[in-house]
């Protein structure tokens, strides 16, 4: 059936309440970009579910028919083009284009369903997006699902309907509660299970009893051609950066610059200090060259990686890829890094100088490293942060996620 494209301010009944997006699709900062508080229409001729093109895609001459699922959110002006040209392209956006799919989600779920659906799941929009998205099931052969918390009831949901398409599920974290879920689930659930670690596609073998052919490891994307050291405007005296919050050790990070006062470092740890310059002013009492920023737009935070001595990835020992964001995001501006090498994000460290990489909780290491670096001519540092960028481009552009999930969803084989 058409679609048409829905409104970018949309209205429900009061018992639906605008949301903050939530939903397990990556880093939190990263995907607050949608109409933050957007609200829902029930008028028929409306549908916030609209794919990117006309061009749809196809295999031997038959339509597929493809829908990208995330927690909440209306993601219709990014699908349109009217949105987010200023910023970082999104991965399930990007796929979501490149198979001419549809996006669905609590917010498109509660646009069709109303008040009940609204009632039912305005606390609980992972599981509103999941029950949507199974209700209009019968609509797709296959689904790309951006995170755990969605794909894992959408893919119980999916098996009790007998839904036989191709859903493949991006896994952040596998914990063992999660691990006894999808076992239970069964692993026939799911074309694919996607993950951005070596460590997490494990753990779905050895804990949740999935076959090996099941999961893939890919690596973690990031929009090489936003994230470009030609489009950075230089930024003097910036120091070292560091950003993001998720299981971040800011407070060994701090210890390691109260061993090196003469080297300023600017957190940019939004969720962790709090948000803008209210939360920066809350954390005065640090070491004075230690300073949390306020939040920047995604082009001022480019200047900063762009233009910093070294972006510095501080991590708790976790098993998945916290950090990995901003990691890929350093080094596609073509900077040094500076990072805990946890088991999460091993695979991504290889080509830096192993002096950069710092174990989890050694505050004296990181300021160590701080120190080799701060030491190191400036044309060695070009060339750890040139080789950063070639890596990241040949194994982490989004084009080439976004080339493996189309194949995942729709090829008869699939993309090297």
């Amino acid at each position: 059936m058409p679609f048409r494209a829905g409104s970018g301010r949309l209205r429900c009944n009061a018992a639906c309440p605008a949301l903050p997006l939530q939903g397990s699709i990556g880093r939190a900062g990263r995907r607050c970009i949608a109409l933050k508080n957007a609200r829902l229409t029930r008028d028929p001729r409306l549908s916030i579910e609209s794919p990117a093109s006309k061009a749809q895609a196809m295999i031997a001459g038959k339509q597929v028919r493809c829908a990208v699922v995330v927690g909440n959110g209306d993601f219709s002006a990014y699908l349109a083009g009217t949105a987010g040209r200023d910023e970082p392209r999104i991965e399930f956006i990007e796929i979501a284009r490149a198979t001419g799919g549809d996006c669905l989600s609590y917010t498109s779920g509660a646009a069709k369903h109303g008040g009940w659906f609204c009632r039912l799941f305005a606390k609980r929009p992972n599981l509103g997006s999941a029950v949507h998205a199974a209700c209009v099931a019968h609509r797709y052969d296959a689904i790309y699902v951006t995170g755990e918390d969605v794909g894992m009831p959408l893919a119980l949901l999916l098996r009790l309907r007998g839904w036989r398409g191709r859903l493949v599920c991006l896994a952040h974290y596998i914990t063992p509660r999660r691990a006894r879920i999808f076992k239970r689930i069964g692993a026939g659930a799911f074309h694919r299970v996607i993950t951005v670690s070596q460590a997490q596609a494990a753990s779905l073998v050895t804990l949740a009893g999935f076959p090996a052919t099941r999961v893939r490891a890919l690596h973690n994307w990031v929009d090489d051609r936003f994230f470009d050291p030609a489009l950075v405007d230089k930024i003097p005296d910036v120091g070292f950066v560091a950003c993001g919050a998720e299981n971040r050790d800011y407070a060994g990070l701090r210890r390691a610059f109260a061993e090196t006062p003469q080297h300023v470092m600017r957190i940019f740890g939004h969720g962790f200090f709090g948000t803008g310059v209210a939360g920066a002013e809350r954390h005065k009492d640090g070491p004075s060259n230690v300073v949390a920023m306020p939040r920047v737009s995604f082009a001022e935070l480019r200047n900063y990686y762009g233009s910093a001595e070294a972006v510095v990835v501080p991590l708790n020992g976790v098993t998945y890829a916290a950090g990995v964001t901003g990691a890929v995001e350093a080094m596609a501006c073509g900077r040094p890094v500076i990072a805990t090498e946890t088991t999460g994000i091993a695979e991504y460290l290889g080509q830096i100088d192993p002096r950069l990489r710092v174990p989890p909780g050694d505050a004296h290491r990181m300021a160590e490293a701080v120190q080799l670096l701060a030491d190191t001519d400036l044309e060695t540092r070009a060339a750890w942060g040139q080789r950063n960028r070639d890596w990241v481009v040949q194994h982490c552009s989004l084009d080439r996620y976004v080339a493996i999930i189309r194949g995942e969803m729709i090829d008869r084989d699939d993309v090297d």
